[in-house]
């Protein structure tokens, strides 16, 4: 049963050990787009050059294309929370500043606010600055296109694109992961991106008789299997449409215990700070039809 159905099998430590150090290694658009959102993106770029075999490196086209279609807003989100956060912070400075709103704030206290709030304006306007320059170029853009360069799939021609589309709508129908997701973007191709990469990736395992290792940075039910808010393991159904389509195996991870995986053996204190920025819960993302998270048996 076990080789009919691998899907329902977990793997072994020596089988996961295996896919990290042997298979085929794609990231996914969440892992580049929230690198934009983390000050420890240096240390997982630095990571993923000196800890993984480049020849393993591999994108479909569709998640570099959705990185490079989203980049731009993931970037205008940071630089509108540092426009909120300093909009509040000039609020709060205003009425501490009030000569009739707070007699019992001494004169200490207030010189003490002041270099604060303007020790923070200045930081969020540097942070400000440094994100719209990110805009045009950064190290991190460029560092995750030398990452990348000569290891991106081949784009898919219009007309199976839309084949795909299609076929996205009707998983979603059935409930069948991955498909189409309820993105506010009216973009289709958005909206389809994650089928589309599943058909991407087993082309590529079939391609190079090789198998997948997919790491992710945001846990939805459209890759994991969720119970009361514990993340159990890559949906079992999909591990077996892998296989039965390329006679290769898939293994599905999170960006985090990858980086646990790989400094396992000597953990710096940057790298434990990285640990803490990445997701290692489930998110809600957008909403889908995907009957995705157990919460009782």
């Amino acid at each position: 049963m076990k080789t009919l159905f691998p899907g329902y099998y977990p793997y072994t430590n020596e089988q996961v050990k295996s896919f990290i150090e042997e298979s085929t290694v794609v990231f996914g658009a969440s892992v580049l787009l929230d690198l934009y959102r983390i000050s420890n993106w240096p240390v997982f770029l630095n990571l993923v050059k000196t800890k993984i075999d480049q020849n393993r490196l591999w994108l479909p086209y569709d998640t570099a294309w959705l990185y490079h279609n989203r980049m731009p807003e993931v970037i205008d989100e940071q630089i509108e929370s540092v426009r909120t956060a300093l909009k509040y912070l000039n609020l709060f400075k205003e009425a501490i500043e009030s000569p009739f709103g707070h007699p019992f704030i001494g004169k200490d206290l207030m010189t003490r606010f002041g270099s604060f709030i303007n020790d923070a304006s200045k930081a969020l306007d540097d942070d400000r600055s440094y994100l719209v320059k990110n805009l045009k170029t950064s190290e991190l853009k460029a560092g995750i296109e030398k990452l990348f360069h000569g290891k991106i799939g081949q784009a898919y021609p219009e007309a199976q694109l839309i084949q795909l589309y299609d076929e996205s709508k009707k998983r979603y129908d059935n409930q069948m992961a991955p498909c189409l997701t309820l993105s506010s973007s009216p973009d289709v191709r958005i909206k389809s991106n994650r089928y589309v990469i599943w058909k991407q990736m087993q082309k590529q395992s079939k391609d190079t008789k090789k198998p997948i290792l997919l790491v992710l940075n945001r846990i939805t039910p459209n890759w994991f299997f969720i119970y009361n808010e514990d993340v159990v393991y890559p949906r079992q159904e999909l591990i077996n449409e892998f296989n039965s389509s390329t006679e290769q195996n898939i293994h599905i991870i999170t960006a985090y215990n990858l980086v646990v995986y790989l400094t396992k053996d000597d953990r710096t204190p940057e790298q434990e700070a990285l640990l803490k920025q990445l997701h290692n819960k489930p998110t809600l993302g957008n909403t889908q039809k995907i009957t995705n998270t157990v919460n009782s048996i």
